[in-house]
């Protein structure tokens, strides 16, 4: 029995597949060689082994230093029919998540698997096609997974082939893997050679704008990139505090205002912000929507807003105080190294911006700099004299405002009896005195004669007015006796003496009434209104032949035997607290401390009452007072009576407790309220 021979196949053909094959592995090394972004890389590199193997579709995987595979590009992927067969996603992933672990290549025929467990996931492909896998191991590290789904159609052995094809492809993938982390390596080298010169200028200074404009512009040049911003949040406020190549920040530009929004929403986030060319939907609908207002006014391909959060705020629920914002107009590298490159960068700007800010935020420093330099100075015994000088600073300030002292109000005044009556001439003459200082009189005893002339002349008017009437009454009487008279005549007769008779009444009333006013027919008598003393010094001299008018003071009788009380003159500016303490006083008075001059070396008690303190001020010599009588409580009855009437008094009035401070300068306080405080007011 004999077989069909094969189909032959075209040895031209093999060699022209052969040659094809050849110049895409050399391009697919020299793809490894350059400095593609991976994007670009993968993409190149997926398509030229796709068409190698003459294969529908295929994905490089990327394994995360967490572990987990992340799609880095596909062709075709979607027709491979996931979304058609319920589970086939998932026992895909599985299969990749194996695959990963056991770090060697695997053929995965279609449709295989299924048996094995219907409970839940397992590595399985479901789909109709075949499934080469080739682990990139570098290090005895799988970093990426290379998956190319081949036809069903093909012979076993051709599927042998292309798995050894595709893993001949992984050492190039690992090639390119290595040289990219060697170009990140080499490029953290550099920036770290430049960092030094950096770290130096951004803390040279503790100005928030001046640090945030060395920091963008020396990281542009760091991060190779085509700007970077710093923007700085104290409290709710965010600001945009430097532009890199910019010397002046327009805060009114739709640019700088949407890019402070920008910078607000991330702040408050707390998380890195990355876009490269594609937005990332997961991230907070605040966030997106500034990023889609700032990418409207912004040509950004790469952009990246990193929080600059320092160490001292890593406990803080708060967010950080300022964050950075680096951009790429035209991009040469991957975001990947600029975000490496920014790290490294912000590990120096963020400690150098946060000095800056809690520095800013510091009141007084103005004040609080020559202190510290006070402070630099202070070492050793100078230290220990500061030291002690401050504790009598602090313990003075302290006995001055918490110890309680009396506040006593000082005051002049006078000791006087309480039953005195100063008397007063009713009349216009000259005076005749008829007691002397210090004499005992009675009640109604005569003091003194006021001899005044016009009133002698008014009585004596009155007295010829009186015999005048008298006269005519005796003629009219005596013609009425007459006999003969007619009834007309006598009638006019009676008439005239009544007409007389009245006026004689009217004369005589009004001298009597002059009379009982002056207390006698020539002269006025000035009498005691009371028992007790003339206390006027030497009357006779000061009186004696004086001609006087009414009102004028003549003498003063007091009641030296009976009770005495101090009439005090109390300054108007300390009348505000003694009336402020009676009316806080429960008792209704206050005490007051006395002291006759007389006496100096010994101290008086008194009672200042509600209803003793005088209700206007009044003009004394060269300042305003307000009287009030003070109620004597210790004086013994013996000494008064051998005190002088008028003895001067010093008085203090207590008016509660005040601080110590307060006691003894509150004159200058008032002083200064006065002068400075109430200006300014005004």
């Amino acid at each position: 029995m004999s077989s069909n021979p094969g189909p032959k196949v075209d040895p031209n053909l093999l060699e022209q597949k052969r040659r094809q094959i050849n110049r895409l592995v050399e391009e697919i090394a020299r793809l490894s060689d350059s400095q593609l972004p991976p994007l670009e890389y993968y993409a190149e590199f997926l398509q030229r082994v796709l068409t190698a193997l003459a294969a529908p579709a295929g994905a490089v995987w990327a394994r995360s230093p967490q572990g987990h595979l992340q799609l880095q590009y596909q062709i075709n992927f979607r027709e491979v029919g996931f979304e058609q067969i319920p589970g086939a996603r998932e026992c895909h992933d599985e299969l990749l998540r194996q695959t990963v672990q056991q770090s060697r290549p695997r053929l995965v025929p279609p449709q295989s698997g299924i048996e094995l467990s219907n409970d839940g996931p397992v590595p399985a492909n479901l789909t109709r096609f075949f499934i080469l896998l080739a682990p990139v191991v570098l290090e005895k590290q799988v970093v990426a997974l290379l998956e190319v789904w081949q036809d069903a159609d093909r012979s076993p052995n051709a599927q042998r082939g292309f798995l050894s094809f595709l893993q001949d492809m992984t050492v190039h993938v690992g090639d390119y893997i290595r040289n990219t982390k060697l170009r990140q390596v080499l490029g953290e080298q550099q920036v770290w050679t430049q960092l030094e010169a950096y770290a130096r200028q951004v803390h040279n200074s503790l100005k928030p704008r001046q640090v945030a404009y060395l920091v963008a512009n020396e990281a542009r040049r760091l991060i190779a990139c085509d700007r970077v911003s710093v923007a700085s949040r104290l409290g709710s406020s965010t600001k945009v505090e430097a532009i890199s190549g910019a010397d002046v920040i327009e805060k009114r530009s739709s640019l700088v205002q949407t890019m402070r929004t920008l910078f607000d929403q991330v702040l408050v986030w707390g998380e890195r912000l990355v876009y490269a060319g594609s937005k990332d939907d997961s991230l907070p609908p605040k966030v997106l929507d500034a990023l889609d207002a700032y990418l409207a006014e912004s040509n950004s391909k790469v952009l990246i807003v990193q929080p600059m959060k320092d160490e001292r705020e890593a406990d803080s629920n708060r967010p950080c105080r300022s964050a950075m914002m680096v951009e790429c107009f035209e991009p040469d590298a991957p975001a990947e190294e600029f975000i490496s490159r920014m790290d490294v960068v912000i590990k120096h700007a963020a400690p150098a911006m946060y000095n800056a800010l809690e520095y800013h935020r510091l009141p007084l420093r103005w004040l609080l700099q020559p202190l510290a330099k006070v402070k630099d100075g202070l070492r050793g015994k100078p230290l220990a004299i500061a030291g002690a000088i401050a504790g009598g600073v602090v313990f003075l300030t302290l006995f001055l405002t918490l110890v309680p002292w009396e506040l006593r109000m000082d005051a002049k005044g006078n000791l006087l009896p309480k039953q005195r009556r100063v008397i007063y001439s009713r009349v216009k003459g000259t005076v005749d005195v008829m007691v002397n200082n210090l004499d005992p009189v009675n009640k109604g005893q005569e003091l003194a004669r006021i001899r005044d002339l016009e009133m002698e002349s008014q009585l004596n008017r009155l007295l010829a007015t009186m015999d005048a009437a008298r006269e005519r009454i005796q003629l009219l009487e005596e013609s009425l006796s007459r006999p003969g008279l007619t009834p007309e005549l006598r009638a006019n007769y009676k008439a005239q003496i009544i007409q007389n008779q009245v006026e004689l009444g009217k004369a005589k009333a009004e001298y009597d009434k002059r009379v009982a006013y002056a207390g006698h027919a020539r002269y006025a008598i000035v009498t005691a209104p009371f028992r007790g003393t003339v206390v006027t010094f030497d009357p006779i001299e000061k009186l004696q032949g004086r001609f006087v008018n009414p009102g004028d003071p003549l003498l003063q009788v007091a009641r030296l035997d009976g009770a005495w009380e101090i009439v005090l003159k109390i300054p108007e500016a300390s009348i505000g607290h003694v009336r402020e303490s009676l009316a806080k006083s429960p008792t209704g008075y206050l005490d007051v401390d006395l002291m006759l001059v007389s006496h100096p070396n010994r101290t008086y008690r008194g009672r200042l009452y509600r209803g003793a303190l005088a209700g206007q001020a009044e003009a004394d010599e060269e300042e305003t007072v307000v009287r009030a009588r003070i109620e004597i409580e210790d004086i013994p009855r013996e000494e008064l009576t051998g005190l002088l009437v008028d003895t001067e008094v010093r008085a203090k009035v207590r008016c509660g407790k005040r601080a110590v401070g307060y006691v003894l300068f509150y004159e200058l306080w008032e002083f200064f309220y006065e002068k400075v405080l109430f200006k300014l007011d005004l």
